[in-house]
């Protein structure tokens, strides 16, 4: 696979992350359109525009300087923040595994964890497809879309048997992937990584913590010179 954008970690992103930790728990989450474990806050884009430039641009400064002086960069960004809650008290148990999945069409995908004592295994895996890989069916992702749509539409699941049709659905889509790296939850950490990387929250379980908080960003468009990009820059050494 064809990584643009090397996965990244860095620790001590932000510069006080209890005011920002502060900000996160003060905002209202609901479960928004899409498919996604937990609920989301709206948009920082449209709560505090300052704080959302700075942030992205703060992500984006790990790659390169896209907001240097001058540039004419376009990006077309989005970022919130996110609860994610346990979908079983049962520490060891698979629905609390992570759905491994790639975003899309999305450039570069990041993650800062907000939880000042979290549980460690509830950071994110990353994975590749195993050899014999083989998709759904469009019927199976259709029924695996509802499945999940409606076991994230709540924070903490109870419909037993939603939950062991989800069960089943998890165990087939996971098991075409192998573990490639684990990052572990760390208070401040940020995680970056390419829009086509196979990943997945390693655990919905937490020990201390009612639920994991995160801020979440997605890049779907991106307009800058090609040298900017890490793999292009990498490219160059023609080895």
């Amino acid at each position: 696979m064809n990584f643009r954008f090397p996965i990244t970690c860095c620790d001590g992103f932000y510069e006080d992350p209890d005011v920002v930790r502060e900000y996160a728990l003060s905002l209202d989450y609901e479960n928004k359109p899409g498919v996604y474990p937990g609920f989301r806050s709206d948009m920082l884009s449209e709560l505090n525009e300052e704080f959302c430039f700075k942030a992205v641009n703060k992500m984006l400064s790990m790659f390169d300087d896209f907001d240097s002086e001058g540039n004419d960069n376009q990006f077309v960004f989005t970022t919130w923040f996110q609860k994610i809650w346990p979908y079983s008290e049962n520490k060891d148990d698979i629905v609390n595994n992570g759905w491994i999945h790639c975003d899309g069409n999305t450039i570069v995908a990041a993650v800062v964890y907000l939880d000042p004592n979290p549980t460690v295994d509830s950071g994110t895996s990353m994975y590749f497809p195993l050899e014999n890989y083989e998709d759904f069916s469009d019927e199976e992702l259709t029924d695996i879309r509802n499945t999940r749509r409606k076991i994230t539409s709540t924070a903490k699941p109870s419909d037993q048997e939603l939950l062991n049709k989800y069960e089943k659905n998890l165990i087939k889509n996971n098991s075409r992937f192998e573990k490639t790296l684990e990052i572990k939850n760390r208070y401040n950490r940020m995680i970056a990584y390419d829009g086509q990387q196979y990943h997945a929250q390693s655990s919905y379980w937490s020990e201390h913590e009612e639920f994991r908080l995160t801020q979440v960003f997605f890049l779907d468009e991106m307009i800058v010179p090609q040298n900017c990009i890490p793999k292009t820059k990498c490219e160059r050494y023609g080895i």
